[in-house]
């Protein structure tokens, strides 16, 4: 006896064994089936031992399984039997026409289509080169240097005006020549405190004096009564500085002795 007369004489006893529980269980084939998620068909062809209507005998074998599971049945006792090895459905007439039909598959090219083939080969190599030369060009105009637009010169640096401020009575002017920062009072009155910057000009009209206390005294000039400017100090000289009205506006200004 063959080893696929067996493998079907097996199929059929065990498709026996699953139809006559499903029915005792008085259930459909196309609900079991469906709680299977396996084609009513096989499930069909299980019970009825039709080895032609099944898929390769691992397939058929996992079909059996869930089968019986869904029945209740052990898996394992049905299949004991059932051996797989070196099944071949060659005699059944689906088995015979795709071994057929895989010999003329294999068969050697003619002389004609080596020769179409070769034809393909140059016309895709053609289009390939094609395509390689319209990406370069491609890849060359993305990456190509664009012009930029020069930036603009940058703003003029505020110019220091040198100007002494329009001469008034008890004026003082106050002129910032770089970035420095200061504390002015104006008859004891803290008017301004915090980084002067460049070109910025302060004009103060105290009844008494005006003082500062600088942090840049070689950045901070200072005019009275129209006098021409003139910077506080060195830049170490960081000292309290008391500007009064009441003195010869052409005086230099009075560092407060003991103030730091």
């Amino acid at each position: 006896m063959t080893e696929s007369l067996v493998y079907t004489e097996e199929l059929y006893r065990i498709g026996a064994e699953l139809r006559a529980a499903r029915e005792a269980q008085g259930l459909d084939l196309a609900a079991v089936a469906a709680q299977c998620r396996v084609r009513s068909s096989y499930l069909e062809a299980i019970e009825s031992g039709e080895v032609q209507r099944l898929p390769e005998p691992v397939f058929v074998q996992g079909f059996i399984r869930t089968y019986a599971r869904s029945l209740g049945l052990d898996p394992d006792t049905l299949l004991a039997d059932l051996s797989l090895a070196d099944i071949h459905l060659a005699a059944t007439p689906a088995t015979a026409a795709a071994t057929q039909r895989s010999k003329v598959a294999i068969a050697l090219p003619s002389k004609a289509s080596l020769g179409l083939l070769g034809l393909v080969v140059v016309i895709v190599a053609a289009i390939a080169g094609t395509g390689v030369t319209v990406w370069n060009w491609r890849q060359q105009i993305a990456f190509a240097p664009t012009a930029t637009a020069p930036e603009p010169p940058p703003p003029p640096e505020a110019a220091l005006s040198t100007t002494p401020l329009e001469p008034e009575p008890r004026t003082v002017a106050i002129a910032f020549r770089g970035p420095a920062w200061a504390e002015i009072s104006v008859d004891g009155e803290v008017v301004f405190s915090g980084m002067g910057t460049a070109g910025q000009q302060l004009s103060f009209s105290p009844k008494q004096e005006v003082t500062i206390n600088p942090g840049r005294p070689d950045l901070i000039w200072l005019s009275r009564a129209g006098q021409a400017a003139q910077p506080l100090g060195t830049i170490s000289q960081v000292q309290l500085y008391r500007i009064s009205v009441q003195a010869d506006p052409s005086s230099e200004p009075n560092p407060a002795v003991g103030d730091r």
